[in-house]
């Protein structure tokens, strides 16, 4: 029987998908566990690489789904999520990579025993294209031996990060089906966290198991790097949250709108609309947000520097 399906998408990732496979292959687990590529009809050598490439493991069973058409990343994501018939659900995608061969292991240890866990992480390294460790940060600090909740997660003060999509394991009860408005959402691991955390808790290892490539052919790097296409995808942000705040009951209205509110700010600033700021009640929002916010993509698109340098110098 198989317990955990890990959903793989795949683009033009000759350079990486390697990695990727040979991560899997190593799992060692006591349980069967299926391997979903879904290749969104990659123009390179990603496919041929899949195909040839020669699993050794016994608990694993591979399934190659390749797409007729181009379906975008959210869709093809969607589409791989549900193939899925295990218990479980593991993600990786083809640019990134597993170095923990207990990791499947670990965590489905972990989900066993705790029926609340909705979803189960780890630290990761972010890496660059040829596998040079971008920094040495902890990106798990605040969430380290407690039960992490959709509170933590839009916390004022001190919000928690849950890393990097290669670390996260869900149960796929508390996020199948995928809502409809799935494939219209800016990003794609904030839906099925906040619906992991809707019903349940999260829980952190502290380890770091995996590799999360930053390259510059990604999709989020293509939308940070480009003004326009950024403030699409905060107006895509700003939806999502509505949208899950509405599919969700609104038992987290509070938490919602209140990321609503700071994607509107970022919105005033980057779009220098300062109307936006006119009213004494949005500036003392934008001061009471500002410390939550992205500066250095404020600081790239917004001038002059000098006037966000000095609001985030003032004690909030």
């Amino acid at each position: 029987m198989i317990e955990v399906s890990i959903s793989c998408v795949t683009f033009n990732h000759e350079k990486f998908i390697l990695d990727t496979l040979i991560g899997i292959d190593k799992q060692i687990t006591d349980f069967d566990f299926e391997l979903n590529i879904c290749d969104d009809g990659s123009k390179d050598r990603t496919l041929e690489i899949i195909k040839e490439f020669n699993f050794k493991n016994e608990k694993l069973h591979v399934n190659i789904i390749e797409n007729d058409t181009n379906l975008g990343s959210m869709m093809n994501f969607k589409k791989s999520m549900e193939l899925s018939k295990g218990k479980y659900i593991a993600i990786c995608a083809g640019d990134d990579y597993w170095l923990d061969e207990k990791k499947l292991q670990k965590q489905f240890d972990i989900m066993e025993k705790d029926d609340f866990c909705t979803i189960c992480f780890h630290d990761c390294y972010k890496v660059d294209d040829n596998k040079n460790i971008l920094g040495n940060w902890n990106y798990t600090e605040r969430c380290l031996n407690k039960k992490v909740s959709l509170e933590d997660l839009f916390n004022f003060e001190k919000p928690v990060f849950i890393p990097y999509v290669p670390s996260y394991f869900l149960r796929k009860s508390a996020v199948l089906p995928l809502p409809n408005f799935f494939v219209e959402c800016f990003a794609e691991d904030m839906v099925y966290i906040c619906l992991s955390l809707d019903k349940g808790y999260g829980i952190c290892l502290n380890e770091k198991m995996a590799a999360y490539r930053k390259n510059n052919g990604s999709v989020t790097s293509e939308w940070r790097n480009n003004k326009e296409k950024f403030m699409k995808v905060q107006k895509k942000a700003i939806n999502t949250y509505r949208l899950l705040d509405e599919y969700t009951s609104n038992r987290h209205h509070e938490l919602f709108t209140k990321e609503i509110n700071k994607v509107y700010i970022v919105n005033g600033l980057i779009s220098h609309k300062l109307k936006f700021f006119i009213n004494k009640n949005n500036i003392m929002l934008l001061i009471k947000y500002l410390k939550l916010i992205d500066y250095k993509t404020i600081l790239k698109y917004c001038t002059p520097n000098c006037i966000i340098k000095s609001l985030r110098r003032r004690k909030l």
